[in-house]
């Protein structure tokens, strides 16, 4: 047989040999294997995080807020709220799974209430201070605002209890650890303990000039 010949079969086994080995790996369908679970999701939103200031694992059992002694402590700068749920909102389009959707919905709505958790608690920080020093009748004169403040509170719990709910959710039907795992003890001393400042204003300050 002509050398070329041999080389040219040569060739085209070795041609076959590698086209049936694509084959093989890819399943038949000439694109590779789609990849499961949301380690891919999970970097990604841990980069919008990083990008603005913030640590993903922030949240951990907890809203990364909480009411400081003279201020309001936050894990995540006020000013990288707007930017971070931009961010997360960007990333829709390439969640392409079930998992993967509810995976970014709950670092969404998480990220929404700790905005309005700092949002509460500065406010509750301010009317802490303004009611300072005051006397009883002076003090009467913001019990409005502490109703509003109340309510807001318990309508904020709400949302974070249908939050922690979801996660759970989450949990069963993907048999995966709750990705935030958060609780609400915290905020249910917050809520209570506002809730029973704004009974002791209505029971105390009726009638009264405000």
């Amino acid at each position: 047989m002509d050398v070329r010949w041999r080389n040219l079969i040569a060739i085209l086994v070795v041609l076959g040999l590698a086209a049936g080995a694509y084959y093989f790996l890819t399943g038949g369908n000439g694109t590779e294997p789609p990849a499961t679970g949301t380690q891919g999701m999970q970097a990604k939103i841990s980069v919008v995080f990083s990008r603005n200031g913030a640590d993903i694992k922030a949240f951990s059992g907890a809203l990364p807020v909480s009411l400081g002694e003279d201020s309001v402590d936050t894990k995540i700068k006020p000013a990288s709220f707007t930017a971070l749920k931009s961010g997360l909102s960007g990333l829709q389009t390439e969640a392409k799974t079930a998992q993967e959707k509810s995976l970014l919905s709950l670092y969404q709505s998480a990220v929404a209430l700790t905005e309005t958790k700092y949002d509460l608690l500065r406010k509750t920080q301010q009317l802490s201070n303004e009611v300072e020093g005051k006397d009883a009748s002076q003090a009467c004169m913001y019990k409005d605002r502490l109703d509003a403040l109340s309510l807001d509170y318990t309508k904020f719990f709400v949302s974070l209890t249908d939050l922690s709910v979801q996660e759970l959710d989450y949990s069963k039907k993907y048999g995966k650890p709750a990705p935030l795992g958060l609780g609400s003890d915290e905020e249910r001393g917050t809520m209570d303990s506002l809730t029973l400042l704004s009974m002791l204003y209505n029971k105390n300050c009726t009638g009264a000039a405000v």
